[in-house]
């Protein structure tokens, strides 16, 4: 199967252009690879951003507590803390 581009243009005669064909297409180690990256990347400056967002609310804050408080911000996920995606919850024993 063709490699499928994040942001490919498809037009009505192309046969990617078919909804479950694109589902099913199985993108390449090296895409893999490279969203993988994009994610750590995105999760790296998402911890930046909070870190100096923690410094502009807590000016007198020592960079220990800074470390403290976004280690606890890290640990409470305040807006996910049922999990990002959408479905019922379960213990991460399931998975063990």
């Amino acid at each position: 199967m063709p490699d499928v581009e994040p942001h490919a243009e498809l037009t009505d005669g192309d046969p990617r252009s078919d909804d479950r064909t694109l589902r099913t297409a199985k993108p390449s180690a090296e895409t893999l690879r490279d969203r993988l990256l994009a994610t750590f990347e995105m999760f790296e400056l998402g911890v930046e951003m909070m870190a100096a967002n923690l410094r502009r609310r807590h000016p007198d804050a020592s960079p220990e507590e800074i470390e403290r408080l976004l280690d606890a911000w890290l640990l409470e996920r305040p807006g996910a803390e049922e999990g990002d995606g959408p479905g019922v919850p379960v213990p991460l024993e399931r998975f063990r």
